[in-house]
């Protein structure tokens, strides 16, 4: 078998990130799992708790910190996994968007603008 080696350190570390960043997500996924049903687990469950502030900060804070400090992995996880169920919510996707800086609030307004359009 053939294994493809990451070294995108900050995508090699997303489980523990994850719950570091998120107290009070519990997942349902190991970190063998991987990053992508993780990332689509905590989105789902950013949508359900979106009217919670603390909840909100925390997204923001982990997203501006993702995209920081990931390289390629993390940013197509983020995207593909998160951003897509953050965009559900308008409301959600706009208080997040407000908190966000840099390459992330440049990607998260890119794909925002881009999901707008193909629905």
């Amino acid at each position: 078998m053939h294994f493809q080696v990451i070294k995108d350190y900050f995508y090699n570390q997303i489980y523990e990130e994850v719950h570091k960043s998120f107290p009070s997500f519990f997942s349902v996924f190991d970190k063998e799992d991987g990053a992508y049903p993780l990332l689509g687990e905590l989105g789902c469950f950013i949508l359900k708790h979106s009217d919670k502030k603390d909840i909100i900060e925390q997204t923001i804070d982990f997203i501006n910190k993702a995209l920081q400090k990931g390289e390629y992995e993390t940013e197509d996880a983020i995207i593909i996994e998160m951003f897509s169920k953050l965009y559900e919510d308008s409301i959600l996707a706009d208080n997040i968007e407000r908190g966000l800086y840099g390459k992330a609030l440049i990607l998260f307004r890119k794909y925002r603008k881009e999901s707008y359009e193909d629905h």
